[in-house]
């Protein structure tokens, strides 16, 4: 069977925002709206219309399907929607991403899937972003995406086009530089960063971090493990009551 990509696990989530957990500890685009979280119903269309998955047999459906993690019978899904300049994306990658891989994917409880929502004031949230799923065509996403966070602070102050990521942070990650180079200059991840941004939009999240986890539940912003034992707890009850 064929691993379904982050585009199609939005078609599988219901259209509903029940509850909301919002906190100052996000990045807010200037370009994006306000961040206030709400729980306001979107029309069905809201979600039928977010962007189809790519060609069975592209890069970028590669790139897709690369960025989730997780045992395909997982009961709940959680989307991450984040950029990888923005600092307290940082502090959520290094102080609960962990813990819910441990806890959650390792134990066939959840599925992760990431997209991306490149916010404008952060010079080098585009390129990391189209970077990082460059990586995933050589089935490293998620190397490439802790080795980008890692070295976040490094990276920040340097000027645009730096050789930092090519050179380091692909090194780091054990992802073929010359691959990596010609997918860059290709632009080969452009329009699929372009339908993540858009698909965070339609979804209402407007600042980074924030999460969607299973039918009914979003949370923004770098909360600790134990919001998300608790969020995911209601959503794996919601799911098996639904099962059943």
């Amino acid at each position: 069977m064929m691993t379904p990509s982050a585009s199609v696990i939005w078609r599988a989530k219901r259209a509903t925002v029940m509850f909301a957990l919002t906190v100052s500890a996000s990045c807010s685009g200037h370009d994006v709206g306000n961040t206030q979280s709400d729980s306001a119903r979107e029309p069905s269309s809201r979600t039928a219309a977010l962007a189809a998955p790519a060609q069975a047999d592209s890069l970028v459906a590669i790139a897709d399907r690369s960025r989730i993690l997780g045992n395909q019978a997982a009961p709940v899904w959680v989307v991450i929607v984040s950029d990888f300049q923005c600092p307290y994306c940082k502090v959520w990658h290094d102080r609960t991403f962990p813990a819910l891989v441990t806890e959650f994917v390792e134990t066939g409880r959840i599925r992760l899937a990431y997209l991306n929502l490149p916010l404008q004031q952060h010079q080098h949230a585009q390129a990391t972003a189209e970077m990082a799923l460059c990586a995933g065509t050589q089935g490293r996403f998620w190397e490439f995406h802790d080795a980008i966070f890692d070295t976040q602070e490094v990276w920040t102050p340097l000027p645009t086009g730096t050789p930092f990521f090519l050179d380091t942070v692909a090194t780091t990650a054990r992802v073929d530089r010359e691959q990596l180079r010609a997918c860059m200059e290709a632009r080969a991840m452009q329009p699929l960063v372009r339908a993540d941004y858009d698909r965070a939009l339609a979804a209402r999240a407007r600042s980074t971090p924030t999460f969607f986890i299973g039918d009914a539940i979003r949370i923004e912003g770098a909360h600790p493990i134990e919001v998300f034992r608790d969020s995911i707890a209601k959503a794996l009850q919601v799911a098996r009551a639904g099962a059943g």
